[in-house]
């Protein structure tokens, strides 16, 4: 949402020194809530679902569900990977690649959005 809501609205109607500052304070905050809050969350919450579907390590791809939960938890690892860099590119300062990544980054959360919606279906 910082790259797709604020971002654009900050570029717009702040200096650059202001959204530097901004977005290093922001980019920190979101990410250490991220890690201690929602990482755990999509973890608890990812086994106790599989479970309650009947999935387990050795039937992960014997199912479409377990298939779409596989990609899902993969992109998911993949997301947060790429979120890890977006940090080490915007500490970096050089403003075009971190856009970059930030997008790749709202792209793939889409994507498994998408696929968490797809096993509602299969559920």
């Amino acid at each position: 949402m910082l790259a797709a809501v604020v971002m654009p609205q900050l570029r717009r109607n702040a200096d650059a020194g202001t959204i530097r500052v901004l977005a290093a304070a922001t980019g920190r905050r979101f990410g250490a809530l991220t890690t201690v809050a929602l990482l755990p969350v999509l973890v608890v919450t990812g086994l106790l679902l599989a479970w309650h579907h009947g999935v387990s390590l050795p039937t992960l791809f014997a199912t479409a569900y377990g298939q779409v939960l596989a990609a899902k938890m993969a992109l998911v690892v993949v997301v947060f990977a790429v979120g890890a860099l977006h940090g080490v590119v915007a500490r970096k300062r050089s403003p075009t690649l971190s856009r970059a990544v930030a997008l790749v980054t709202l792209s793939l959360s889409v994507v498994i959005v998408l696929l968490a919606s797809v096993l509602g279906a299969l559920s």
